[in-house]
């Protein structure tokens, strides 16, 4: 036995790097053997981010949403009504030919600067139908390049095939609501701009701290707040939680890009509202669905 401890530490001094490569080989084999082999898509569908990001992303935003997702419910929790969530198609909101006309004029414009808004445009031509009176209109989510690469792959499932921009949606707004200055927030600093009508900043959906910090750069009477980031759980709730507090009253905060799974949890989301505001689930044939919430009083 004490000859098994000397040869020992004589390899070790003399060939540390043979020792080094069989650690590591003992210890790749010893984690597979522990592995739980959890596989995020199937264990946790309701936290899948509805966002064309990276597998290594989203595995990461995924854990994160399951971590966050409660603590943010608890802070939105002082907001309580006990009336059920409508879901409605966003499709059937435009009823007769004006309304119509307006939709196809909003999608022709969010096409000719490369927006990705799915069939959004049923629901912005709808809900403010004077475009003309729309003064306010803030979005979290300005896109980056390597988003929107991941978006094209997507839409070619349904048939797309626009050139997706960053900063395409507010230049679109910009153009559909004449009157309106347009204030834009993403995390990816590098893409912030600054044009006629528009404004962006930097905020991250994930440190709620960073929403507070725009509170004295912008407005607090928006008719129009939408969150088109992250598309995780806890991010589209600090999203709602900010919204709520710069939104007028008869203004609108929406959450796009929902998926189906995650359904259930805005349900609860829109249980916890007030009186005071009037929450809808618009179904979208893309599978990415909205929640949009109108202030009241």
């Amino acid at each position: 036995m004490n000859f098994y401890f000397a040869l020992k530490h004589y390899i070790k001094k003399k060939f540390p790097l043979i020792v080094k490569f069989k650690y590591q080989i003992f210890s790749y084999f010893e984690e597979s053997s522990r592995s739980t082999k959890v596989k995020p898509w199937r264990d946790f569908p309701l936290y899948i981010p509805y966002s064309p990001d990276s597998f290594q992303k989203k595995v990461h935003w995924i854990f994160e949403a399951i971590n966050k997702i409660f603590p943010l419910l608890y802070s939105l929790g002082k907001y309580v009504k006990d009336k059920e969530v409508e879901l409605e198609s966003i499709e059937k909101l435009c009823f007769d030919p004006k309304s119509m006309a307006n939709a196809e004029s909003l999608k022709k414009i969010f096409d000719k600067f490369g927006s990705a808004k799915h069939d959004y445009h049923y629901l912005y031509s709808t809900i403010f139908k004077n475009p003309s009176d729309v003064k306010n209109i803030f979005e979290i989510g300005i896109g980056n390049n390597d988003t929107y690469k991941n978006i094209d792959k997507r839409q070619k499932k349904w048939g797309g095939g626009i050139a997706y921009k960053p900063g395409s949606a507010l230049r679109a707004f910009r153009e559909y609501f004449r009157n309106a200055n347009i204030y834009g927030a993403d995390v990816v600093k590098e893409i912030l701009f600054q044009e006629d009508r528009i404004k962006t900043f930097f905020v991250d959906q994930t440190i709620p701290a960073t929403f507070n910090s725009l509170l004295n750069l912008i407005p607090n009477n928006f008719d129009l707040v939408i969150d088109d980031g992250l598309h995780t759980p806890h991010a589209n709730i600090a999203s709602l939680e900010f919204g709520l507090k710069i939104v007028k009253v008869g203004g609108w905060v929406v959450i796009e890009d929902i998926g189906t799974p995650a359904l259930d949890l805005w349900k609860v989301v829109g249980l916890f509202l007030t009186d005071n505001y009037k929450s809808h689930i618009f179904l979208s044939k893309y599978e990415s669905h909205v929640f949009a919430v109108k202030r009241l009083s």
